[in-house]
């Protein structure tokens, strides 16, 4: 599903898998040498970029991340 998401960045991609292989916020923190904040932040970016594009309401009810 990523190729429909070609627009977000390397460090974004890597959380959106995480998370949509149910990895706490905690876990990617520590994946990514972030804090937890920080991935709060790259959560935030991902969804809003999602709802911008044009396959917005293809992952809608798919995407974790943007039903958490």
């Amino acid at each position: 599903f990523l190729k429909d998401f070609s627009f977000l960045w390397v460090q974004e991609k890597i959380v959106l898998i995480l998370v949509e292989e149910d990895f706490s916020t905690t876990e990617i923190a520590l994946h990514l040498g972030i804090t937890d904040n920080g991935v709060r932040a790259i959560k935030s970016k991902i969804r809003g970029k999602i709802k911008e594009s044009p396959t917005h309401e293809k992952y809608i009810k798919k995407l974790k991340i943007l039903n958490s």
